[in-house]
Formats: structure tokens, sequence, C-alpha cells
């Protein structure tokens, strides 16, 4: 029996389900909306992604990972701790309103003859990765609030490193933790609360016939699969439970997705994760030369090698109730978008790992999402951040024509004494919820008649008093009409 308590419920899936006619569930894509940065620093000229959204206070924060291994020899005669700029830095950038980010003077290392300038971390190796995550553990020690994981890349004995930061400026090595993977990929730590346990995300790779490649090789060998493990732990020390390949009710085990970007949705008891999905188009070769190829790149890195100019890269979303089956939808979320000379390459549409709820740009419009993408990388130019909105639970929804769909949820328990739908009709369209029994027949006093408008927020009214079935089992008739449903919660 489901207990839905008070938690809002998303209209992401058919989880709810029992019987539905003429409804679907539509993906909604993003909004573009602006460029909230762009890398052109010094230090930032040849790389600029593995980005990692924190919240603190009133600042949006975003961390990213940049290097200046392709700069020119004039940068390299300027700077200090070239070494460390090659083998990559990670950097913070912030912003009041999340629509625009600056850097912040941080002042932790020298870099062209300043410290004014936002690295907060560097080091003597190859960094390749570098994600930043704000521990909402309650029992988390202060001087751990801000956790990360970095990666070497992948080589033989490849390793997780984890460090740790009082104010996310400055970073404490800790160690390397007890996992086995590849790790050249954005790695990432969540904190679930519902198990009192961290969940580790983090790249491997398997065979064609799913059997598990051998990362101690050190560089890929024969034809293997990205793929992502997960593992638990309690107190980031001793994990367990892994490495275990997440798996997707598609089915679709080879699909190679390069990040994974898995965290905790804010407003429901949800994991979701923005992942980059990796395609080398190859075989579809006669199609390039349409694409572009600003001052020959492309043809540059089909030579040295040649995925590095075929392969494309776009966005999808995931998501999972348990944190390690994942529902996943076929469509992207976002694609490399209207050619301008510099997209439809390999590193297009990394997404930031999470995304903020940020002020609609519109006076009196409920919040919205802000999710970023990175776009740029190596010897490709227009090294930017943009931002895309989407509605509040908007991921998806359950969506009706006009002329009409129903839904009659499976049983369920509830809590509260009202109930409040996000939804969106047109002017002619409506939404009608009946409240039934276990049985699926209307119980009378609980039909809420039709409903329009655009409300992230609506109640709903009932002639009966909502309480009276509180605990109970019961199940919900909905009908649409020219109509999405995003989330209910019943509180």
């Amino acid at each position: 029996m489901l207990d839905v308590g008070k938690k809002r419920q998303l209209m992401w899936d058919d989880t709810l389900i029992d019987k539905s006619e003429n409804v679907e569930i539509r993906l909604h894509n993003p909004q573009r909306q602006n460029v909230a940065f762009v890398a052109d620093a010094p230090w930032e000229k040849s790389y600029f992604g593995y980005m990692s959204t924190v919240k603190v206070g009133d600042t949006y924060r975003i961390y990213y990972r940049a290097s200046v291994i392709r700069a020119t020899q004039n940068d390299f005669e300027q700077a200090d701790n070239l070494g460390n700029l090659k083998n990559g830095i990670v950097c913070v950038i912030e912003s009041r309103d999340g629509i625009n980010f600056t850097r912040p003077k941080i002042g932790n290392y020298t870099v062209f003859g300043s410290n004014d300038n936002n690295i907060v971390y560097m080091c003597d190796h190859y960094l390749d990765s570098f994600s930043v995550y704000y521990d909402e553990n309650p029992n988390c020690p202060a001087d751990e609030k801000f956790k990360a994981l970095s990666s070497h890349g992948m080589s033989k004995g490849a390793a997780l490193h984890y460090y740790k930061s009082l104010d996310g400026y400055r970073f404490e090595y800790v160690g390397v933790l007890d996992l086995i993977g590849a790790f050249d990929s954005l790695n990432l730590v969540v904190y679930d609360e519902k198990i009192k346990k961290y969940r580790a995300y983090y790249r491997s790779f398997h065979m064609e016939d799913g059997s598990d490649f051998d990362v101690n090789i050190g560089r890929l060998r024969g034809h293997a699969f990205r793929d992502i493990r997960t593992s638990e732990s309690v107190d980031m020390k001793v994990w367990e439970g892994g490495p275990l390949k997440i798996t997707y009710f598609d089915g679709e085990d080879n699909l190679q997705l390069y990040t994974n970007g898995v965290t905790k949705y804010h407003r429901a008891d949800v994991f979701y994760g923005m992942a980059t999905r990796y395609n080398d188009r190859k075989d579809d070769i006669h199609n390039l030369k349409y694409l572009p190829n600003p001052g020959g790149v492309r043809d540059e890195l089909i030579d040295i090698e040649q995925r590095e100019g075929t392969a494309m890269t776009d966005c999808i979303v995931m998501h999972s109730y348990d944190g390690y089956s994942f529902y996943r939808c076929g469509e992207a979320l976002v694609s490399p978008g209207p050619e301008n000379g510099y997209n439809w390459f390999y590193g297009d549409c990394y997404a930031a790992r999470g995304l903020f709820e940020t002020p609609s740009a519109f006076p009196g419009e409920a919040n919205e999402l802000s999710l970023y993408m990175g776009a740029g990388k190596g010897k490709v130019g227009g090294k930017t951040l943009t931002r895309y909105t989407l509605r509040l639970d908007g991921f998806y929804s359950w969506n009706a024509k006009k002329s009409g769909g129903t839904v009659l949820t499976k049983p369920f328990r509830f809590d509260g004494n009202k109930l409040s739908v996000n939804f969106k009709t047109s002017a002619f369209g409506s939404l009608r919820i009946k409240i039934c029994d276990e049985n699926g027949k209307a119980i009378e006093g609980y039909d809420s008649r039709n409903l329009f408008g655009d409300s992230v927020d609506r109640p709903v009214d009932f002639e009966k008093d909502l309480s009276a079935l509180s605990g109970k089992t019961v199940r919900l008739e909905i009908f649409l009409s020219d109509c999405d449903l995003y989330s209910f919660i019943f509180e």
C-alpha cells in the first residue's frame, strides 16, 4: 500500500497510475534564457566544465573545473603555478539572483602575477574532475559541510579522492575512498535522509555482454561501455553495497552516459540527474561537413583522435525513488541547439550537477527552476554557461489533449486536510479530481468540479472536509482536458 503522507507526488512517470486513457507522460524541455557566465579569464582558456551547484544562504554558487593546457605561449610566460594550471584547477562563481554570475576574489593562489582570482583548489598532479556538495546531514561536523570528490583520470589504480571544507573556499584533503571504478567523470556524493547514509555515484565500464571491464588495465581495451555505479556509506569511510551498476526501467544498459548528475530534488523525495549522453556519430561522417568547424578544428580533432570530432553529446533527465533503479527518457532534455559556429561538438550540454529555484523575471509569477549548461572544451571556443528555466516540478507532466483523458490512481493513504495541485490548462481546458474509495467508487462530497488556470500551488476544494479521509485508503480519479498536471500534495 502506497503511503504518500504529506510528500509531494510528481507526475514524472506511471508509478501512481493504475489505469489511464488518452493521457501521456510528457517531457518538457527547459527554455534557454541567457548566457550567465563566460569563461574568458587567462586561467580558464582551455577548459570549462564539470560544474556543481551549491546554495549558501542567499548566494548561488557554481563550482567548475578549468585549465590552460592549450593557452598561448605568451600566457605561459606570464603564468605563475604554470604546471598546476595545466593540470586543471577548481574555480567558483557566485550570483545573488541565479541569473548572472561573477568571479569572487578568493585569494588562495597567485596566478598571472595576482591572487585576485576565483580559484579554490589546484594541485601538482592532473585533476580530471572535482565535484562539490553541501552536506545536508544534520549530524555532519561543521568543517565537513562542504564535501568534494576528485579523480585524476582513468589510469591503472584509479582512485576517488575526498576533500572537506568549512566554507567551500578552502579544501582540505581527507583521503582515498574505498571504492573501485574508473572515475574519469564527474563523480558525486549525496546524503540520503531516508536511509541515513551517503550515496556515491561514479563512473565505471562494462563489456557488451554485461561483464565488468577491468579498470586496473588502465586504458580502455576492446568494446566497453560507460556506466554508473553506486555505493553507500554511513560515515564516508566504510563503503558497502558496491560497486553496483544502477539499472534503468528502459532496459537499455549500453546507452553511454558521460556524466550522471544525480542528487536529490528539493521539493520531493526523489533522486534525479541531468546526465550527459554520449554518441559517436562516426557512421554518419558524411553529415559533419555541414556542422560547425571553426578554423578547421573539427578536422584537426578527427586527425588526433577521431571521436573528439565525431562524437556528440546532449542532456537527458533520469530519476529514481530508491537511488538505484532509474526512469530515463529516450528524448533529449537539452540538445546542442541552433548551430552557432561553436556547437554540435563533443562537450555540449554538460549540465551542472543540481539546479536552483529562482524568482521569475516576470513580476507576480511563481518561482522557477534554473538549470545551467556548459559548452566548450579544448580547442573549441565559446566556453559559456547558459541558463535555462523550467517550471517548478516541470520535467514531466500528465498531459491530455482537448478531447480529454482520465487517470485512476493506485490505492494510497495520505495525511492532511487539504490538497493542492501544480497544473496548467488552456482557456478551454480543465482539471477535475474525484476522490474514490479503494475500489474506485467515487465518494460523495469529494468532487472538485472543473478547475482551470495556471498555478504551481492551486488549492483543490471539496464540499466535505478532506481530513475525514486522512489515513484511509483512497484513489484519485483525475479528468484532464487540454491540461498538464505536474504534481500534487496533501498537507
